[in-house]
């Protein structure tokens, strides 16, 4: 294997240390590496990758300094995987290293050694849960869903199971707990589990979604209704379709027409558009006319409908689309209005999305064939097109695809995970579900000193 590939296997090395102004002769410290030998059968020797002259035999190991001189009499203790200490010894079995796994592990330093010196290197990215499932989500109110085989269940920060694989995988679940309940699927019909497991409303429904606002969207007999958290009827299923409650609206189809009911059913805007979407920041889009404007929560226009497509306002400002002829040829652009309905970044975007934590990704250079960047709030750019795929911020950092690998940028542009992943998603609660060899785990980021 060479260097470069083992580099690209190479996930983190963080020494977490506090500053020592006085130590004794030795002390334990725990750093973050990658493993990167095929497994670690007993007796075989463990190859750590630092980024520099490295190298460990016979529990012995090499940390050499960004000036070239060699911190001494390193001793490996322990090697911890998943919460799991394991002694790496001669006579003692671990279980198989996956490459690039990032494990921790404990030395001792001899007196006079100064760790601040050891380089630390760009990607500070820490496996903390081992991939080990067949798909995994996104971390909610301290719980994720990850899937085994057909049957989905959920753990803890620590990869512990809190609720057991025995739910049915479907497309229609959003598979996240919301205001404590989480949407589960059993023999064919939805219901709600708390964060313990407890069936809190028995699987009864065709459909359902998580509860926005105190109530969920359910559907029996193609028809949509809303249920308290202890499963009763606030407004009873008549409606054809329906949206979730969001500053205390929530949009509703009868027939062909969408209108907005208050949470006791009653109607607030009459059902007169095509199509109707949530409220956000007191703005909902409507389509009439083959044309989107918006409306305020009187049912008011506030942006007259000429947009070809339009989005919720975020941020304070709202993607629309419009669509052109240029040469005979259809040619859409997006570009971003405010809540007075005028352009502050105006269409030019192949594609684009909304904004969080102040920047928005976009599309240049073609539908297809283009890159993915970011702009600020007046339309200039962050962070140049150069990605394959890109997606929004969440706690500081978006996840990026070059060449087929998946990696984490901060708003800098500046990666802070190396592209390396097979497949990736967002973080949230400290961590982002990503998938290696098939299988899927968690990392986090260890802030450097």
């Amino acid at each position: 294997m060479d260097r470069y590939t083992r580099n690209l296997l190479l996930i983190a090395i963080i020494l977490l240390f506090l500053p020592l102004y006085s130590r004794a002769s030795t002390e334990t410290i725990c750093a973050i590496v990658s493993l990167v030998s095929e497994d670690g059968n007993e007796g075989t020797i463990i190859t750590l990758d630092l980024g520099c002259n490295d190298g460990l035999a016979d529990e012995q190991m090499e940390l050499v300094k960004n000036d070239g001189r060699v911190i001494d009499d390193v001793k490996i203790v322990a090697l911890r995987t998943n919460n799991t200490t394991t002694v790496v010894t001669e006579d003692t079995k671990t279980e198989k290293a996956v490459p690039g796994i990032s494990v921790c592990f404990y030395f001792d330093l001899s007196e006079g050694t100064n760790p601040d010196a050891t380089k630390t290197l760009e990607d500070r990215s820490f496996v903390a849960i081992i991939p080990k499932f067949d798909y995994a989500w996104g971390f909610h109110e301290g719980l994720a869903a990850v899937l085994i085989g057909v049957e989905y269940g959920y753990i803890d920060k620590t990869g512990k199971y809190v609720i057991e694989p025995q739910f049915d995988y479907s497309d229609d679940l959003s598979f996240e707990f919301s205001e404590g309940l989480a949407v589960v699927k059993m023999d064919g019909k939805y219901g709600y589990i708390n964060t313990t497991g407890k069936r809190v409303i028995n699987p009864k429904f065709d459909l359902a979604y998580e509860f926005h606002e105190g109530l969920a969207r359910v559907s029996i007999d193609n028809k949509w209704g809303y249920i308290d958290k202890t499963g009763k009827y606030v407004v009873n299923p008549q409606f054809d379709d329906s949206g979730d409650f969001a500053q205390d609206l929530a949009p509703v189809k009868v027939g062909r027409r969408w209108g907005y009911i208050n949470k006791t059913g009653e109607y607030v805007i009459k059902p007169q558009f095509a199509l109707a979407c949530d409220f956000h920041e007191g703005l909902a889009c409507v389509l009439i006319d083959s044309k989107y404007g918006y409306i305020d929560k009187t049912g008011k226009h506030v942006i007259e409908p000429q947009f070809d497509d339009a989005f919720e306002f975020s941020e304070g400002l709202a993607r629309v689309k419009i669509f052109r002829t240029e040469d005979m040829i259809p040619d859409n652009k997006y570009g971003y209005i405010d809540k007075t309905g005028k352009y502050v970044i105006e269409p030019q975007f192949d594609f684009a999305w909304h904004f969080r934590e102040g920047l928005a990704w976009v599309k240049m250079g073609g539908i297809i064939e283009g890159k993915w960047c970011y702009i600020d709030k007046t339309g200039k750019y962050v962070i140049n097109p150069k990605f394959d795929l890109a997606y929004e911020f969440h706690e500081g950092l978006a996840r990026v695809s070059i060449d087929n690998k998946w990696g984490y940028i901060d708003k800098t542009g500046k990666y802070v995970v190396n592209p390396q992943f097979d497949d990736s998603g967002d973080f949230a609660q400290g961590l982002a579900p990503v998938k290696i060899g098939g299988k899927w785990g968690y990392i986090k980021i260890l802030q450097g000193r």
